[in-house]
Formats: structure tokens, sequence, C-alpha cells
């Protein structure tokens, strides 16, 4: 179904394409689509009730390629209008923490996992490499350097909100979010080390195993939650050139920003930080990893 999307997406970019080509592919690639989705959320529903299963490798595949799907759904629904209001906008995130469920199922049954998984899921702790030297140049871009820059000033800006005004939340709420910022701290520091075999998957460690409570209140539309998870999206900038992203990051900062644009001056203080990364320009396509 990917290579069908990409066909479409190459046709779609060349300057002699036909609208009709786009089309078929479109079509062939969402019916595609559709039985796969369908077939997989039962099989993988199984495996992790029964765990009996001798084709868990495929399985775990098929859960890493449902977070890709829905990634490039959202951002379909993006074009169409759809905001994070919608509980539309949230199925990737889902779909990215059943990922590291299969993943963490597997392991604590015992079962013998193949190497390739080992280092490419979104394990609980996040493993340090040398860079890949094909990663380097995504080092280079302005959006990069603006994180790396930056993210002591916002990280302290969280915690100082955090003590200072989110406590009033509640004991869990307030454990639940300062255990988001301070996943979000350690995943930032290790993305602007250039230690680590691949951009993406880092980024996504911190979506896979924040607190279940924090999805909740995301999922409610808490302001303290979303505010942690618009400077999240400040490092989904930072893959906005892969194909399935896109605008992820951007989008997300400038519907957050319009969300809070009457809030007290505190919620807004906070976004300063997301808010100047929309001036940073985008990443050329021949530095993503």
């Amino acid at each position: 179904m990917l290579t069908l999307a990409a066909i479409c997406l190459h046709y779609e970019s060349s300057p002699n394409h036909s609208g009709e080509h786009c089309l078929e592919y479109l079509v062939a690639a969402e019916a595609h689509g559709k039985i796969f989705v369908k077939e997989s959320r039962q099989k993988l529903q199984d495996f992790q009730e029964r765990l009996n299963t001798q084709d868990q490798d495929s399985l775990l595949a098929c859960s890493r390629l449902l977070c890709v799907l829905g990634f490039a759904f959202f951002r379909t629904h993006r074009q169409n209008g759809t905001t994070l209001a919608n509980p539309a906008a949230w199925t990737w995130l889902h779909l990215l923490r059943g990922v590291t469920t299969s993943y963490v199922a597997v392991v604590e049954a015992g079962r013998p996992v193949d190497e390739i998984f080992m280092k490419d899921m979104t394990p609980p702790q996040l493993c340090c490499y040398r860079l890949n030297p094909r990663m380097a140049g995504g080092y280079k871009n302005p959006c990069f350097r603006y994180v790396q820059q930056s993210r002591r000033e916002f990280i302290d800006a969280l915690r100082s909100t955090l003590h200072r005004e989110w406590h009033s939340l509640g004991e869990q709420k307030t454990k639940d979010l300062g255990a988001a910022i301070d996943l979000l701290h350690k995943v930032t520091d290790q993305i602007c080390s250039e230690q680590l075999q691949s951009l993406l998957r880092t980024i996504c460690t911190w979506p896979a195993n924040i607190p279940k409570g924090f999805v909740d209140m995301l999922m409610d539309k808490s302001p303290p939650a979303l505010v942690v998870y618009a400077h999240w999206l400040m490092l989904m900038v930072l893959v906005e050139d892969l194909w399935w992203i896109d605008d992820m990051g951007r989008a997300g900062i400038r519907d957050i920003l319009a969300r809070f644009s009457d809030a007290d001056r505190d919620i807004r203080s906070l976004l300063i930080w997301p808010q100047k990364i929309l001036d940073v320009g985008r990443k050329s396509a021949d530095t993503v990893p």
C-alpha cells in the first residue's frame, strides 16, 4: 500500500503527470489499505490476548506499518480541515503506542525476537549509538539548531510552571505532567547529542512511553498537556520532509497557538518557543535521515 501511495505522490509531483494515474493508484491503495487495517487489527488483538502465534515477527511489522499509516492518514485529515479537537487527529498516537505494547508483550512472554526488531522498535529505554553518517546533514538545518539552542530554556520553563501553577491539578495529573516533561527532556537531549541510530524513532519514544494519564489529558484537551505536546511537535518539525509526516509539527503548533490565543499570559508565554520555530525554514529533502 505504501508503494502504491509513493507512486501516486511521484506522479503528482511530475511536471507531466496525469491525474488519472494518481486517481488509479490512490483508489488501489485505499482498497488494499482497508483490508490490511481490518485484518491486522484482528491479528494483533488475538496476538496480544493469547500470544500463541508462530508469526510474531510479521505481526510486529504490521503494528509498525499501522503506525506509519496512522501518520499518513492524519496528513490527509489535516488537509481536509481536521484539527486537534477531532478524535481522528489522535489515531496515530494510539497506533504508535500499540507498537510498544506488542513488542513489550513478546519480550515479557520470553519469546525470541528477531534482531532487527531489537534495534528497530521503540523500547522504554533509549539506546545510544554512534551517529549514522547518512544522518549528519539533518543536524545542519536551522530547525535542529533552534531546538538545540533553546531546549534548556523551554524545559526549565515547563518544569517551573509545573511546580508553580500546575500542581493545583492534583497529585496524579501533576505526576503525569512531570513524567511527560522529564521524558521530553531526555528525548530532546538524546537528539541534540547526535548519538542515535534513527532520528524519527527517537522522537517517537516520547508518545510511545508517556503515561496513560497524560494521554487522557491530551484527549480531554487539557491546556497544560497541549502545551507540553506543542514542545514535542517542535521535534516533529525536524522530520517534516518525510511524506507521511509532512507539516504535522507546524500544523499542530499553529492549531494550539490558535486555541490559546486568548489564554492567560502564563500559557501564552510557554508557547514562545514552539511559535518561533514556525519562522524557521523547512528542511531540504536531502537532509532527511
